[in-house]
Order: structure tokens, then sequence, then C-alpha cells
């Protein structure tokens, strides 16, 4: 009973104020981990049990919200959308995030659970909507428009949409520093060539928008402060061209930007540490890392950079339905107002920073085949610049493992949704798949979708050499 609550102590230590990633914490976890466990510390490619791996693709996705939940089952019915909308007008700083990661083809060698290398190719979206008032969309979700007679005029302090697709190439190494008879570590690192295939940043600050009461309802008097950094694709310029979009969707033009024309172009790095040991007679490892340290620049594309400032501009009302699309377009309608427009920002080149992150975790046997972990991640990127960021989650993660056949039930609060996730995962043999959310689909309700899967061809030991705690078979 006394090991059982020593065991229960450790664990409870290391979840306290910890967070994680969201998608594959199981694979991330596993001593059969290869490739994916990697790219979260660069230092288990030395302690993993793959002689080898091949990871011929993956893909992990996440769609999550700060406020609103809806019942998945309304959308496959004639039924409208199961939420209270006049209840949008309450939220006034509302968020999303959608995160789409595939991992190309990688490799890794293991040499004698000593010296191992990788390399890896990967492709990321972020798509972020920061600090929303909802009350602007509460008439959509009415089947409605907005009318600024009724719904008051538009007042935002404060909103960001930020996008960026980008594509990396890494080049991994680890080893085994300290051999000990009950105490091993490994140190790794991986360095890192990125490739922007476009960036997009608009930020809107003192926006109010009202009807002129001093001349008649159909003018618009408008503040508002708005600035916009992109850069694209030379071949794929959707921002003033229609026809651009069809490019960017493309894929044949997508992966030549991304290898050939990137709009922009970063070096960075990944450094871990793992410990390796034994409590109580059971292994355990830990371990920390730092991923994405670095930056893209975006200075060889199609670079935009404008800010618009209005300062009680009238627009009449009717001119809207005239209203331009197309990037050029819209900053000589905005002149024609007297909307004080300025082109010096970030039109030569900007920089956008990557998702940074602190990682800890820890991996304790419970007894042969069963584990429990706690994986942590910390954002390290700065509120203060452009940047694309991962959530902070707290994950408990319950898992069995064998060479051929694992599973995994991870338990994850979710910081950026507050509110608790039940997860399931597996791996049989060469294929993996997964989602943080399995309770919620269940129940209907969610503020959030999560999955992930993937195909391998690995090479695996039963049990290190000269380990004395039984492996797993």
């Amino acid at each position: 009973m006394r090991r059982l609550l020593t065991l229960s102590v450790v664990i409870l230590l290391f979840a306290l104020d910890a967070y994680a990633q969201p998608g594959m914490q199981g694979m991330r976890m596993s001593s059969f981990g290869g490739t994916v466990a990697g790219l979260e510390n660069p230092a288990l490619l030395a302690n993993v049990r793959n002689r080898w791996e091949v990871n011929l693709s993956n893909m992990n996705y996440t769609l999550e919200n700060s406020d609103i939940k809806l019942n998945w089952r309304d959308f496959s019915s004639s039924q409208n959308i199961n939420f209270n909308a006049s209840s949008l007008g309450n939220i006034q700083d509302f968020s999303l995030k959608n995160i789409v990661e595939f991992q190309g083809p990688s490799v890794m060698f293991n040499l004698k659970n000593k010296l191992a290398i990788g390399f890896s190719t990967r492709v990321r979206s972020f798509t972020q909507l920061n600090s929303m008032d909802l009350s602007l969309v509460q008439p959509l979700f009415e089947n409605r428009q907005f009318d600024l007679a009724t719904d008051g005029k538009i007042v935002e302090p404060y909103l960001n949409v930020n996008l960026q697709t980008f594509a990396d190439f890494g080049i991994s190494g680890a080893y085994k520093v300290l051999r000990l008879k009950k105490h091993n570590l490994f140190v790794g690192a991986t360095a890192r060539i990125y490739r922007g295939l476009f960036a997009f940043d608009f930020t809107g600050q003192d926006i109010d928008i009202d009807l002129d009461q001093a001349v008649n309802d159909s003018v618009l008097n408008i503040n508002a402060d708005l600035a916009l950094k992109a850069s694209v694709p030379a071949d794929a310029d959707f921002l003033n061209n229609g026809d651009g979009l069809s490019g960017f969707l493309n894929p044949g033009v997508v992966l030549n930007s991304l290898v050939q024309q990137a709009a922009g172009s970063g070096f960075g790095f990944d450094i871990g540490a793992v410990y390796e040991g034994k409590l109580l007679k059971r292994k355990l490892r830990a371990g920390v890392s730092i991923t994405d340290i670095g930056s893209v620049r975006y200075n060889k594309g199609i670079q935009y950079g404008v800010s618009f400032v209005a300062n009680n501009v009238s627009i009449h009302k009717d001119s809207l339905d005239n209203f331009p699309s197309g990037y050029d377009s819209i900053k000589a309608y905005a002149a024609g107002y007297g909307v004080v427009i300025d082109t010096s920002i970030g039109e030569t080149s900007f920089s956008q920073i990557l998702p940074t992150r602190i990682n800890l975790f820890a991996d304790l046997q419970i007894v042969k085949g069963f584990y429990v972990s706690v994986m942590t991640a910390l954002d390290a990127t700065s509120s203060g610049q452009l940047r694309s960021n991962y959530s902070n989650y707290l994950s408990v993660i319950p898992r069995f493992q064998s060479k051929r056949i694992e599973a995994w039930v991870p338990i994850t609060y979710n910081a950026f949704s507050s509110q608790a996730q039940v997860g399931v995962g597996a791996r049989i043999s060469a294929f993996y798949f997964g989602t943080n959310n399995i309770a919620d689909i269940i129940q209907g309700e969610v503020k959030g979708f999560n999955f992930y899967l993937g195909a391998r061809v690995s090479s695996l030991r039963s049990k290190k050499k000269n380990d004395k705690n039984k492996g797993d078979k």
C-alpha cells in the first residue's frame, strides 16, 4: 500500500500545472514511438526501442474554441444548430484555433540505444482568431442581417486574425551521455530548415462604427485603426486575384511554392534531454525539451503591408453595396473616403514567430505492459509578436504497451476551451489512430474536435540489451 501511495504522489506532482499539445500523446510517450516521439523530444530517438523506422505519413487535426458548445448531431439533421444564439452577445472575447499537421516521410536509425540519427519532414497550418466580440455575428446565427439601427453600434477594442502555413525539414541526432547501473541520460537536438508557404495577420483596434445621427440613418460614422501584413506565393496571389485561390488549392502549386518559391524561410532547432531509471523497482522516464525555436522571415513572396486609420470617416450605407474585392481595389476605395493609408509597414519583409514550446514529461511503469504518463508543454511565444502557437493542456495518459498492439486513454484538461476531455487511441502493428475527445463526441456537445492517424514501417526490439527490468514483448 505504501508503494502504491508513493507512486500516486509522484504522478500527482508531475501533473500539477502541466500542459501538453493535443493529439498522439500515446505514440509520443511509447517506447516504440519512433519518429513521432522524436518530434516531442529529440533525445527520445536514442531512448525508444525502434531499431529503425520509416514513417510513411500521419495527420493530426485540432479545432477548438473558447466559448461555444455545439451538438454535432444537428449538422446531420434538418434541425437548427443547437445553442442559444441570444447568448452570443455576452461573449466579448471569443477565440478559435484550427491546426492541421502532416508529418511526411521521415526516417530514424537507433544504434544499440546509444546513438540515433533521424530525418523528418512536416507541414503545419495554423488559423487563429483572437478576441472577437460575438455580438457582431449573432444575427448570422439568427438567420438575419446585421442592422446598426436595431443591433446597436459596432465596438471592437481589439480583434486579431492570424494564419500561417509552413513546412520544416529536420536532421536529428541523439546520444546516451551517461550510463550507470540504474541511471541513463540521453540528450538530443534537431536542426530545422523552415519554408513558409504564406502568412497573414490582421489586427483591428479601437473599432467604432455607428449611424451618423446628425445626418440620417443612411450614413455611417467610422473610427478604426486596422493593420494588415501578409506574404503569399507568387503563383497564388489570392489576396489580390480571385484566380489565385484556385492556384493555392492546387497541390502542385503548393508543393512548388514550399520547395522552390516559398514566401518565407527560416532556421530553427529543437533540443532535449531524457532521464531513464527506476523508482521502487519500476521503470521511470522523464524528459524536458524545447521545440520550434526560431522564426520564419517572409521576404520572398508577394508582400503586403498596410494600415488603415479612419477618424470620423463618413460613408453612405448604399456605397457598401459596391465594396470592392482585392487588396489594391480596397486601398483605392478607402482612400476615396479620406481613410489615412500607410503602406510602409512590412511591405518589404516581416517575421512570424514559430510555435515554440517548453515540454516536460514523465512516464512510469505500473506493472509489466501498463504505464501512466504525464505530458506538459508551456507556450513560449510572446503575445507582442506575430506568432503561431499551441494551446496549453494538461494530460494524464494511462496506456498499455507491447510490440504489436498499444492502447491509451488520454485524460486532458484544455486550458483554451476550459474543459476536460477524455480520448482514446491505439496502434495496431504499423497503423495508429485516435482522438482526444471521444467522450464529448459520444455525449454530442463539443467545443472542438481532434483526430489523428498514421502509418509506418519499423523494426522493434523486444527489450533493451542488458536491461534487468523485464520489458514489454
